[in-house]
């Protein structure tokens, strides 16, 4: 970094880092005070800095969360046909995770070579000491690297100062624009793969469903082999503290979540110390036996606690379907451009679509562009005739052609798209559908399984929470073929709920 004597005599100005807006990490949005001016008012720069700001920080929130992060356009990384040891970024614009406009205006040589020489000096060479996200030219075999684009601002313009200090005039310099400019970096490729790994709904519902719903598939199980209250004493303990640590780190949507587990063991208390006349106590655990003659506790409140686990596990579901407002920290406000292969210093390979692009209304019609062309030639055929054979010089046939071609296009993608969200027909006439059936009466869904042979168990739910439970719905088939087993739950109303297959009839 190169400083000049004088501020106002130079073109040179001090490197600024990234830009102090870029905080260390932002995990809440900012409350704005939007500056007001009234007749009288004495201005200072205070106030002019603040219209300033709240403009560009209010453009910076439309940004990050209307749009996102990534390449908006351009920004192609290509090899410098002059020095293999350098790249060309094409101009393009970009936003990242702050918010910030990143512009490259023209195409811009960057230093692959002299970049990581320079890295190697600020290390001294110490190859054992480096950092795990800073890539170093220590190594002698290919290796692969990435290339960041980053946002920055540098003061620049300087002017004079009319200040006076005592009552003396002063001579001072000051900036009189804030330049925004972009800065371009290497990292290796395992901190670049993280920069594209962004929460989405698929991850929640996963992290959910595979470490909540193991633990409550685990208690189903080892309640299933409780024979007497000394063994159920430690598993419902445990299936309670799981349950109110669940709620504590989730989005907590049923209030009464406290009163309902009280409740709970306040009746778990009478079942494992009965009081006299048990017998005649609907709540008191009783043992019964599973299909193989194996004895099994009957516990109403660990039945109950695990209706409250499956509800908060669907709550969790829900929640996942909640677009969160995404942190940036530092460490992430980069935009990812392209990764490079590269053996002793020279460049090998470029790929440049490891970049998050940026799904804006120019993008999505350049990729749909031909779809859009052809639906267009087609519309005004149809429409304006006279106009399409004068802008083809009489070339209706071909107009046509180009026409049927785009409406054949159209009709494949439409097509697709209805095969992949629309719900088919059963395979065969003899094939039943479980959503024509779904909250039918029993009666009649066990006379439609009889006529096209298929043996149907039927399973009574004691409550409404347990014939739509989720695990009910997650096994839910969509086509029953002919001469299958299935299993019909019934809610208490006794309305069909769910209709799970099998297997086939021996």
């Amino acid at each position: 970094m190169t400083t000049a004597t004088s501020p106002c005599a130079g073109t040179t100005t001090p490197s600024a880092a990234k830009s102090a807006a870029a905080h260390d990490c932002c995990t809440a949005l900012e409350c704005f005070e939007k500056p007001r001016f009234f007749c009288g008012q004495l201005l200072t720069d205070v106030d002019l800095e603040a219209t300033v700001s709240y403009v560009a920080a209010k453009n910076k929130l439309h940004n990050r969360y209307l749009f996102g992060t990534g390449v908006a356009c351009g920004l192609a990384v290509r090899c410098d046909p002059c020095n293999s040891g350098s790249v060309i970024v094409e101009s393009g614009y970009a936003l990242d995770c702050s918010g910030n406009d990143i512009i490259v205006c023209s195409d811009y040589s960057f230093d692959v070579k002299g970049w990581l020489d320079r890295r190697k000096k600020e290390q001294q060479a110490d190859c054992s000491g480096r950092t795990a996200h800073v890539p170093s030219d220590c190594d002698t075999d290919k290796t692969e690297y990435c290339l960041v684009l980053s946002y920055e601002e540098k003061p620049g313009k300087p002017v004079n100062a009319l200040i006076r200090d005592n009552g003396c005039k002063a001579n001072r310099c000051e900036p009189s624009r804030t330049l925004e400019r972009f800065r371009i970096d290497l990292i290796d490729k395992t901190t670049a793969a993280s920069l594209n790994v962004r929460p989405s709904v698929w991850s929640r519902i996963s992290e959910c469903m595979q470490k909540e719903g193991a633990k409550l598939t685990a208690y189903r199980n080892e309640l299933a082999k409780v024979t007497t209250t000394q063994q159920l004493q430690p598993v419902y303990n445990r299936l309670r503290a799981d349950i109110l640590d669940f709620a504590q780190h989730s989005g907590l949507t049923h209030c009464d979540l406290i009163d309902k587990v009280c409740k709970i063991d306040a009746a778990f208390r009478l079942e494992v110390n009965p009081q006299p006349n048990t017998n005649t106590n609907p709540i008191a655990g009783t043992l019964r036996f599973d299909e193989h003659q194996n004895p099994i506790l009957f516990s109403p409140s660990a039945n109950q606690l695990i209706d409250l686990y499956s509800r908060l596990l669907t709550d969790c579901f829900c929640d996942a379907l909640l677009v969160p407002c995404a942190p940036c920290c530092d460490d992430s406000d980069y935009v990812l451009l392209a990764c490079l292969t590269i053996n002793q210093g020279k460049v090998i390979s470029i790929c440049n679509t490891v970049r998050t692009q940026l799904i804006t209304g120019p993008a999505v019609r350049y990729w749909a562009q031909p779809l859009f062309d052809g639906i267009g030639r087609m519309i005004e055929s149809i429409c304006c005739p006279t106009a399409t054979a004068a802008n083809t010089k009489n070339d209706v046939a071909g107009q046509y052609q180009q026409a049927s071609a785009a409406a054949r296009m159209a009709g494949a993608y439409s097509s697709s798209l209805l095969q992949r969200f629309q719900t088919s027909a059963p395979a065969s006439t003899n094939a039943a559908r479980s959503l024509d059936l779904f909250q039918q009466p029993l009666a009649e869904v066990q006379k439609r399984m009889a006529d096209i042979g298929v043996q149907a168990t039927v399973t009574h739910a004691a409550t409404v929470e347990d014939a739509f439970r989720f695990a009910n719905l997650r096994d839910f088939s969509l086509d029953i073929p002919a001469g299958a087993r299935v299993e019909i739950i019934v809610a208490p109303d006794q309305t069909v709920a769910a209709i799970r297959v099998l297997g086939n009839n021996p």
